[in-house]
């Protein structure tokens, strides 16, 4: 049958896969080779201000061949080299999907070619929208985020470097600066980016102080977006550093080889961007700078991907990693802080805040919220490990080493606490180290274990946010925010302890001391109803004193009653669907006040 009819279906299959086994390792090389040199032609066109040499798409003054033009030639060479980049990787994929063994290797395969159709419809969009910044910053962060996605996989496939996986993979502290330098290297590419379109590049003089005032809002404003770009510079310097010398420490000289060009690239981009400085911003110097920063950005992922092999013997591969470092912080947790974060700062202003200043502080109270939580998960490895509900968790499950946590950890309160300094305020920053300080240490590594009081006083780590919020946009304290503080104080017992109660044999058998424990299921439902009794009249407080309006009141008092009848309902039946049912709920509390908190703001400053 199939000699009359063609090969068959599996015979189909089993060609594609002998193809794809030989060809996916050159398609990934090629693609990478031509997509980095499409990426540097970008970057030049940027520098040179050729973005609209050829101002319509796909055509080019309306023509197949751009006319005697420089910046419309290199515009074309930009456009004609991710055309070709554009072939090798739809082969790529193709080829990829047969090469793939297994699933990470097949998302890891097919990744590029995602990338790449987001990418191409945003190089599009930017020229149709005449370079709209955030549209062209976008269209940046996804080339980049392509180009690192193409590294690991020729990495992946390249047969000369697979071996000293094994070697990398017993450095722990290798792999995690590697990480960190290409998130790093990434951050220090967008930044790059917008200021040059934002014409920031001189903003911060003289140089490298950066203290002459600004003569109005506006060149402060670029004096921050200089200030960050170089942060990212500084920071990749540093972890350029660290992971040359954990090279040299290592056993193979292969991974001596392989990291020594990445440290000869930092150098240059480095020295290139000081030159820019200094001599005003040549064309050929920023262009070395920008070579150097794609070099590096580069070969950071190619290392990430020797490191982490998706076809690997026995450890954890890249994805698996990844996704255990992003556990360790706790998402769940941070976006219920960055709700409270945000509703501070909205309700400080009115409902009206900069986009820019809601960026940075979002980002930096992440950070921090992750940092603390990847110290706590340190803090309490062995403590997960005894409890079934904890005990795949990355830590314990062997996913993240120890030494990876702390470090990650640390990196992650150190890099949120420089950006409050830097973008936001000082006070900001003090709150923001305190919140972190007082979870990692007094909650997390004095009371926990201790006392079954531990998540009343622990708590009021996490009813820092709302102030942080506040304080970053008047940089003063107000007694507005101080009730927003004592709303997650109080709000805090009666969201935990039900999840306690629903989980009191796995912290008994871990010898926790949480008040389910300590005192049962009846006191510690009374707990909760005492505690949304206090909750539901500091919540109405504000109003009552004519601190908020009648909108927040009204919602204050109807979610309220809602969490007071669901902790009586706790109080008469504590059985674990009902906690359960008040845990949830108490999560959408929290969101809903915040949320009517900022409408009665607006509508009392419009």
């Amino acid at each position: 049958m199939g000699s009359i009819l063609g090969p068959t279906p599996s015979a189909l299959r089993a060609r594609l896969q002998g193809w794809s086994q030989g060809a996916f390792p050159l398609l990934a090389g090629s693609a990478l080779v031509s997509f980095l040199l499409a990426t540097l032609m970008g970057g030049i066109v940027r520098v040179t201000g050729s973005g609209l040499g050829c101002p319509d798409w796909p055509l080019c003054h309306g023509r197949i061949i751009p006319p005697p033009d420089i910046h419309a030639w290199l515009e074309y060479l930009h456009r004609l080299a991710v055309a070709v980049s554009t072939v090798f990787l739809v082969l790529m994929s193709i080829a990829g999907w047969g090469w793939a063994r297994s699933r990470g290797q097949r998302v890891l395969a097919l990744l590029p070619g995602g990338l790449l159709v987001v990418q191409v419809a945003l190089g599009a969009f930017t020229v149709l929208t005449e370079l709209h910044g955030l549209v062209a910053l976008a269209h940046t962060g996804v080339a980049m985020a392509l180009l690192g996605s193409l590294a690991v996989v020729t990495a992946q496939t390249t047969l000369g470097v697979r071996g000293l996986g094994d070697a990398l993979r017993r450095d722990g502290d290798y792999r995690l600066a590697l990480l960190a330098l290409g998130v790093t290297a990434f951050l220090l590419i967008l930044t790059g980016a917008y200021v040059t379109r934002s014409g920031a590049a001189l903003a911060c003089v003289p140089f490298p102080l950066c203290n002459r005032p600004p003569a109005t809002l506006e060149v402060a404003r670029l004096q921050e977006v200089d200030r960050l770009h170089w942060a990212s510079a500084v920071l990749v310097g540093v972890l350029v550093a660290w992971v040359s010398v954990r090279a040299f420490r290592a056993s193979a000289r292969g991974v001596v080889a392989l990291t020594l060009p990445l440290t000869l690239l930092a150098v240059v981009q480095i020295a290139f961007g000081i030159a820019n400085k200094v001599w005003l911003l040549p064309t050929w110097s920023r262009v070395a700078h920008l070579i150097g920063a794609a070099g590096v950005f580069t070969w950071a992922f190619f290392l990430v991907g020797v490191a982490w092999q998706v076809a690997a013997r026995p450890g954890p591969t890249l994805l698996q990693e990844a996704r255990g470092l992003l556990l360790l912080t706790k998402p769940g947790v941070i976006v219920l802080l960055l709700v409270t974060t945000l509703g501070g700062m909205l309700a400080a202003g009115g409902g009206r805040v900069a986009w820019e200043r809601v960026v940075v502080t979002l980002i930096a109270g992440a950070l921090c919220a992750g940092g603390a939580g990847a110290l706590n998960s340190y803090l309490d490895r062995s403590l997960d490990a005894q409890m079934a509900r904890t005990r795949r968790r990355p830590l314990p499950a062997g996913v993240v080493g120890p030494e990876e946590a702390l470090w990650f950890g640390i990196s992650l309160g150190a890099v949120s606490l420089a950006m409050f300094v830097l973008w936001v305020n000082a006070l900001s920053a003090l709150l923001a180290g305190i919140a972190f300080l007082f979870y990692v240490v007094v909650y997390s590594f004095i009371l926990k274990r201790r006392t079954p009081q531990n998540i009343v006083l622990g708590g009021a780590a996490g009813a820092f946010p709302p102030l942080i919020g506040w304080t970053a946009v008047t940089g003063r304290m107000e007694p507005s925010a101080l009730f927003l503080f004592l709303i997650v104080f109080f709000w805090t017992p009666p969201h935990f302890w039900p999840l306690a109660l629903v989980a009191r044999e796995d912290y008994r058998s871990a010898q926790v001391p949480m008040l389910p424990v300590v005192a049962g299921e009846r006191a510690s439902a009374f707990q909760v109803l005492l505690y949304t009794l206090i909750l539901l009249g500091v919540s109405i407080l504000p109003a009552a004193l004519r601190l908020l309006g009648p909108v927040y009141l009204a919602s204050a008092v109807v979610l309220g009653l809602v969490f007071l009848g669901m902790a009586l309902a706790l109080y008469r039946r504590p059985t674990p669907q009902t906690a359960l049912r008040l845990y949830r709920y108490s999560n959408l509390y929290l969101a809903l006040l915040f949320l009517f908190l900022v409408v009665d703001r607006s509508l009392a400053g419009a």
